[in-house]
């Protein structure tokens, strides 16, 4: 199951104002692995004040990959479409901040693929 953690730092951004994309990153990460949404875990939670070189908003999704899993193409387009789905969501909100989306597949326990975007800090 794939595990979504959408992290935000307080001073930027409250976390009622992103509970509204809950749903869309599930459906997204869902379609682009092949999974149900219902099986996505998405969490938002607010990072801790001693995390450093962090964007504003971090969406972080980690999981599980088999070897005969032929998912990997699908994980970089994941990155840009969570992060192109973020930056439309926080417009619409009027917040305007940095923001990244990491995939980390445990199997080998390496970042596939990391996408920022060129706004904020």
């Amino acid at each position: 199951m794939p595990v979504v953690d959408i992290k935000f730092k307080e001073r930027v951004v409250a976390g009622h104002q992103l509970c509204g994309i809950a749903e869309d990153v599930a459906r997204v990460v869902a379609c682009h692995l092949d999974s149900l949404p219902e099986h996505v875990s998405v969490e938002i939670i607010p990072q801790t004040p001693w995390i450093l070189n962090r964007k504003d908003i971090d969406i972080e999704v980690r999981l599980h990959l088999s070897s005969r899993s032929n998912q990997r193409p699908a994980i970089a387009e994941l990155a840009r479409a969570l992060v192109n789905l973020a930056e439309r969501y926080l417009a619409e909100q009027d917040i305007t901040c940095s923001l990244s989306a990491t995939i980390q597949v445990f199997q080998e326990g390496v970042y596939e693929h990391s996408v920022k975007n060129e706004n904020g800090s």
